[in-house]
């Protein structure tokens, strides 16, 4: 069986840096404290005479008590311990240097003392590892030798002691407690329904997805459960409850202020009260629920809600300003510095739309300066695109106060979504760079006019490596209908949470449409893209479209039937998940998918949440269809067939134009028949006269 393959290493790492979810929380004795360990997000290696490196982390609003590194490396047996050192920075400023020990190349460990009031909580910390050793020979001949390395492991962390210190006293700063780094690790935050949630309530949650984007890393941890009982919600810490007002649970009723019960019964409104030791946030009123979860899914304004009650009003907008996607992007917003000799590299990152590819004509311009000192001859800078090289340049004296390089990005090289650019640096001192001082260290400079030209095209393939287009397009959810049995269990409700919390964090808008429905009474789906969730034996697209899906299971849909790409055993298939995405046959002429997430069983089927539910799991699927069991995933790639809907057909206002120019049609091909035989016969008959 094809295992999946990762995509955009490069991406992987950058973004294995913001949203890992190898993030380790421990609770310290003191209630009010917690520890936080962030292991690297990869293994790293260092070689050459001078080499750097560089890792980041986030933290929250919390106060620094406490911050170390734990370094894990080896490093090689050839060094000359007296000479060999690693320089540790903290956002540019320098923390220690340390002697990199001679052991034979064995694995070792420092741990390393971080200044608490250099960590920020504002943004990310970034450090730096610069490598300065010699190799047992000539220290200016070795220079460039790959036999002077240091491996630096992924076991490697940064350790931290804080104390948060957001209060949780209103709305603006409860949304800020819900989706923190502490909240989401220690899965202290969920959303609650009542039993058996009606499809407004449902739709509110769906459209409130956006909520995930102002998480910094773990979104998958927001979890979605039924509340029976109040016992129910006080198991967490942070809960946003979603229900009509006459469906609400006495105790949480009881806990709104009269003025919030008042709102609620005139409308809707966002409530915070305090239930036991839970900060819950109620969502309820007495009409149409959805701006409450359009009003979940718009972070700066949520965050101006200073108060605890927030009365929604038909007559406000609360929809983020509609964004054109960018066609000129900055590279950096201020400029980035490399300093040393030999190789020295900035990497960046530029978002883009998932459904979005690079077509002709899209451009980079590079702006930069660099030290007049350096050995020109020798000296050049190199562009690279998700690893890739795409152009490079010749570093001259004469250019050195101001440089300048502009080139197309190749079309050779298939760039959809977001990717990663590095720029290097190969600079080159000449002969007496043994010799140079901190002052004149060779350098370049990336100038913040750098800028990126991105002509694209809308992306219509139907593949998991561009999902979540087409259910996200340009930053907006697009027509999106989430189908679900009529009685949804908790299986389904946790794989519609989890795949719409993954479509929020790509949604980088509240301006979308989406809308939860039953397979009883799945409504108007002409426009829609569709994702449909369900076992197979209570999924109606699986019989519906059992043509059309890859996938197919048992008449009773016990289990997965094998098919062209893989021979399935039938005990086999009962732990199997399975996605697929086609062409939905509901949308007519509209191009539109559809999207079925399914297995046997409810075990099975939340195999497909471990995959579309995280961003690295969704890094991992190719094809346009994938088979999970409990230790891999599969993906295939099935040739695209379009199928016929089951839904009654809109009747057209001539329901006999296709059948009057089939017979057209068929009429004119045989008179052009009769005609053509009638001409020959006159020409043979013409000849045999002669």
């Amino acid at each position: 069986m094809k295992g999946c393959v990762r995509r955009l290493a490069a991406l992987c790492v950058v973004l294995a840096v913001i949203f890992s979810s190898s993030v380790i929380f421990a609770k310290p004795a003191d209630s009010n404290e917690y520890e936080y360990r962030y292991p690297f997000s990869s293994d790293i290696s260092m070689t050459g005479r001078y080499s750097q490196m560089s890792e980041s982390f986030v933290t929250g609003n919390w106060e620094i008590l406490e911050a170390s590194l734990v370094l894990e490396y080896a490093a090689t047996p050839l060094i000359l311990n007296q000479k060999a050192s690693l320089t540790v920075l903290l956002n540019g400023n320098p923390v220690t240097s340390v002697p990199v020990v001679k052991s034979q190349g064995a694995r070792q460990s420092v741990r390393i003392s971080l200044p608490a009031r250099s960590v920020q909580t504002k943004g990310a910390n970034t450090l730096s590892f610069q490598a300065d050793f010699h190799s047992d020979g000539e220290a200016c001949v070795d220079a460039a030798s790959q036999s002077n390395w240091l491996n630096v492991f992924r076991e490697s962390a940064v350790q931290i002691r804080y104390r948060p210190l957001t209060p949780c006293t209103n709305i603006a700063e409860f949304y800020q407690c819900f989706s923190s780094i502490e909240a989401l690790s220690n899965h202290q935050s969920a959303f609650f329904v009542p039993p058996n949630p009606n499809v407004q309530e449902l739709t509110t949650l769906a459209l409130a997805s956006g909520i995930s984007s102002a998480a910094v890393m773990d979104y998958q941890n927001l979890t979605l459960l039924p509340a029976a009982n109040a016992q129910d919600v006080l198991k967490k810490k942070y809960a946003v409850y979603v229900s009509g007002y006459e469906r609400l649970l006495p105790e949480i009723k009881a806990a709104m202020s009269q003025n919030q019960q008042e709102l609620a019964q005139k409308g809707t409104v966002l409530a915070l009260v305090r239930l036991g030791n839970t900060h819950l946030l109620v969502l309820t009123g007495t009409g149409d629920l959805s701006d409450a979860g359009i009003v979940l899914s718009n972070p700066d304004f949520m965050r101006q809600f200073l108060s605890d009650t927030k009365a929604l009003s038909d007559s406000e907008e609360y929809r983020m300003p509609e964004s054109a996607v960018a066609q000129y992007v900055p590279l950096t917003e201020s400029g980035v510095l490399v300093k040393g000799n030999f190789r020295q590299t900035a990497d960046f990152y530029v978002e883009y739309p998932k459904n979005r590819t690079l077509s002709e004509s899209s451009e980079m311009s590079l702006d930069f300066r660099y030290a007049e000192n350096l050995d020109f001859t020798r000296s050049l800078v190199t562009v690279f695109l998700n690893g890739q090289p795409v152009a490079s340049k010749k570093l001259t004296k004469e250019n050195a106060r101001g440089d300048h390089l502009v080139f197309s990005l190749p079309n050779t090289i298939k760039i959809t979504g977001s990717f990663s650019v590095k720029i290097t640096f190969d600079l080159s001192a000449g002969e007496n760079w043994c010799e140079l001082t901190a002052e004149e260290m060779p350098w370049a400079y990336v100038e913040k006019t750098s800028m990126l030209k991105l002509n694209s095209i809308d992306q219509s393939e139907l593949l998991f490596e561009n999902f979540p287009s087409p259910f996200v397009r340009d930053n907006s959810l697009d027509h999106l209908v989430i189908l679900l049995p009529d009685s949804p269990n908790q299986a389904d409700l946790t794989v519609m949470n989890r795949v719409m919390m993954t479509l929020g964090r790509y949604a980088k808008g509240n301006r979308g449409s989406v809308r939860v429905a039953f397979f009883s009474q799945p409504g108007d789906l002409k426009e829609a893209n569709v994702i449909a969730i369900g076992t197979a034996s209570r999924n109606k697209i699986i019989t519906e479209q059992k043509k059309l899906l890859p996938f197919s299971f048992q008449a009773d849909g016990s289990t997965v039937l094998s098919n062209s790409k893989m021979l399935v055993d039938p005990q086999y298939g009962t732990t199997l998940g399975i996605g697929q995405i086609v062409r939905s046959p509901y949308s007519g002429t509209v191009r539109k998918a559809l999207l079925v997430l399914t297995g046997a069983n409810d075990s099975a089927m939340l195999k497909t949440a471990d995959s579309l539910g995280t961003e690295q799991g969704l890094w991992a699927l190719t094809g346009n269809a994938f088979a999970a069991d409990p230790d891999e995933v599969f993906c295939y790639e099935y040739p695209i067939e379009e199928g016929n809907s089951s839904m009654p057909a809109k009747k057209s206002s001539q329901p006999s134009d296709n059948r009057s120019v089939l017979i057209w049609m068929a009429a004119s091909v045989f008179s052009l028949a009769l005609l053509s035989a009638g001409l020959l016969w006159m020409k043979y008959r013409r000849k045999r006269n002669l």
